[in-house]
């Protein structure tokens, strides 16, 4: 299993903003291996207890929440394709991310059920369930000094489904008044940003935000009405 500890913002970006910094983080970062400037598909099943209890301490804003989802890279979710369980827990700006890989999606279901790894203990505890599968697509940026890795992510097209409609299309969510929004996320392993990403963000004065994927997604299925808006 894959574990890293990273800090993360996210930005809600109209499409004038996003083609601004866009073409500012091109000029210093690298396109990653996944796209090469093209955007790829990323879809992602979220778990969640009976009680909601992970999106509930998300609207409430609480410093610590977790999330848990099964997550491929194809437009469509196909139980025969490799996928990967990961868990994201989120304490004020640091975030810790497990991740394990499997060859199908029955595999990683069945982990679920071994209480002797981390998943699987983290199940027996909470009683995970399939919540909302969420897709959108994704043009992502990276680069390396001293093996710190810093990534920033463009997100549009974001859908959200039933997970017993897996196959079913649904409206873009980030689509408001006819204007299309983008989720920027900026990732990295060390507490400072670079000066140039800095100095962008200051200068254009992009506002982070705790915008969720999951929260967006379940509010759109179930017509929840969440505390943040």
């Amino acid at each position: 299993m894959n574990s890293n500890v990273r800090y993360e913002y996210k930005f809600l970006l109209n499409y004038c903003e996003y083609e601004i910094i866009k073409n500012h983080v091109a000029m210093f970062m690298s396109p990653d291996k996944k796209n090469l400037s093209n955007y790829y598909p990323i879809m992602s099943l979220y778990f969640d207890t009976n009680n909601f209890d992970f999106y509930e301490q998300k609207i409430e804003g609480l410093q610590e929440h977790n999330k848990v989802r099964l997550r491929q890279y194809k437009s469509y979710f196909d139980k025969g394709e490799k996928v990967y369980l990961e868990s994201k827990q989120k304490r004020g700006m640091t975030q810790i991310k497990k991740r394990v890989f499997f060859s199908t999606y029955s595999l990683a279901i069945e982990s679920l059920s071994d209480t002797k790894t981390y998943f699987g203990a983290l199940n027996l505890s909470k009683g995970l369930q399939p919540t909302v599968l969420v897709k959108y697509e994704r043009l992502a940026y990276e680069s390396f000094s001293d093996d710190r890795r810093l990534r920033v992510t463009f997100d549009r097209n974001l859908k959200s489904e039933h997970p017993n409609s897996i196959m079913k299309n649904s409206a873009n969510i980030l689509e408001i008044n006819g204007n299309e929004y983008i989720i920027m996320e900026v990732k990295y392993s060390e507490k400072r940003l670079p000066l140039y990403l800095t100095k962008i963000l200051k200068y254009y004065n992009f506002q982070n935000t705790s915008i969720s994927k999951y929260q967006l997604g379940l509010d759109f299925i179930t017509g929840r009405s969440s505390k943040e808006g």
